[in-house]
C-alpha cells in the first residue's frame, strides 16, 4: 500500500536551494581568503614602498624635504613597476600557471602606480617650485629639447600611463572590458616602463647622480630585460612544440571531424 506524497512537499526545490546554500557558502569563504591574501598583499606592498622611500631619503640628507621625497620615491617606483612586469615571465620560466591577470601582479602594480605618482606631484616641484610648465617649455615658451625637456616628457606620459592602469586594476574593469580588452590595456605597462627607463637614464646625467645609483638602475633594467627575453623564447618554443606535436595535430584533426554523439532513444 502506497501512502499519499505529502502536499507541498518539494524534495527537488529542497535539494537545490541546499546546493545553492553550500555553493554560496563555498564562494563566501574563498572571498573572505581572497581578501585576506589581498589584503597581506597590500600591508607587505605599502611596508616596503615605505622602507625603500626612508632608505633612499636618508641616502640624500643634505637635500631639502621635496626633493628628497622626489628621490626617494623613485627607485621605488622603479623597482615595484619592474617587479610587475616580471611576474609573468617568471610564471613562464618556472612553469607556472599565467593567467591574464592574478592578485600578487595586479597588487604590485597597483602600489607602483601609487608610488610613481607620488614621485611625479613632488618632482615637479623640485627644480623650479610652482612653475610646472617650465619643465616643458622655455622661458620663450618654445618647447624643451635638451635632456631636461625629454626627462620630463617622458616622466609625464610615464605617469598618465600608470594613472591609467591604476584604474584599470580591480575585478570591476576586467568584468566590463573583458579578459582580451583589459589584457590589451593592461600590455601598455611595457610603454611604461620603457618611458620610466628612459626618464630614470635622463635624469641621472641631469642630477649626476653617484655609480652606485647607476648601477642599481641599469641592474634592474638589465634583469628585465633578460627575463622578458627569456619569456618570449619560452613562450615562442612551447607554442612550436605544441604546433609540431602529432597528439596534437590528431586531436585538431579529430575536432574538425568528430560529431557530437546524439542520445539514443530507449524503449518504455
Amino acid at each position: 500500500m502506497k501512502w499519499p506524497r505529502p502536499v507541498g512537499r518539494t524534495e527537488p526545490a529542497l535539494n537545490v536551494a541546499a546546493s545553492s546554500n553550500v555553493t554560496r557558502a563555498a564562494g563566501e569563504i574563498g572571498l573572505s581568503r581572497r581578501l585576506k591574501r589581498r589584503l597581506l598583499h597590500h600591508s607587505l606592498l605599502c611596508a616596503a614602498s615605505v622602507a625603500l622611500t626612508w632608505i633612499f631619503m636618508r641616502l640624500f640628507a643634505h637635500r631639502d624635504l621635496i626633493s628628497r621625497v622626489s628621490i626617494g620615491t623613485a627607485y621605488p617606483a622603479l623597482l615595484l613597476t619592474s617587479a610587475a612586469i616580471m611576474a609573468g615571465p617568471i610564471n613562464v620560466l618556472l612553469r607556472r600557471p599565467n593567467p591574464v591577470s592574478f592578485d600578487l601582479r595586479r597588487d604590485v602594480g597597483i602600489w607602483a602606480g601609487i608610488v610613481s605618482l607620488v614621485h611625479a606631484a613632488f618632482g615637479l616641484n623640485v627644480h623650479l617650485r610652482g612653475r610646472m610648465w617650465l619643465y616643458f617649455v622655455d622661458a620663450h615658451n618654445r618647447l624643451r629639447r635638451d635632456p631636461f625637456g625629454f626627462g620630463n616628457y617622458t616622466g609625464l606620459v610615464a605617469a598618465v600611463v600608470l594613472a591609467l592602469l591604476l584604474a584599470l586594476s580591480n575585478d570591476l574593469s576586467l568584468r566590463k572590458l573583458g579578459s582580451k580588452r583589459w589584457k590589451f590595456l593592461q600590455r601598455w605597462a611595457y610603454l611604461a616602463i620603457g618611458l620610466t627607463a628612459a626618464h630614470a637614464v635622463l635624469y641621472q646625467g641631469i642630477e649626476k647622480r653617484a655609480p652606485a645609483f647607476l648601477v642599481i638602475l641599469y641592474g634592474v633594467l638589465l634583469i628585465v630585460l633578460v627575463l622578458q627575453l627569456a619569456g618570449l623564447s619560452k613562450r615562442r618554443a612551447r607554442a612550436e612544440r605544441v604546433k609540431n606535436s602529432p597528439d596534437a595535430a590528431q586531436a585538431v584533426e579529430g575536432a574538425g571531424t568528430s560529431r557530437v554523439p546524439q542520445p539514443q532513444k530507449t524503449r518504455a
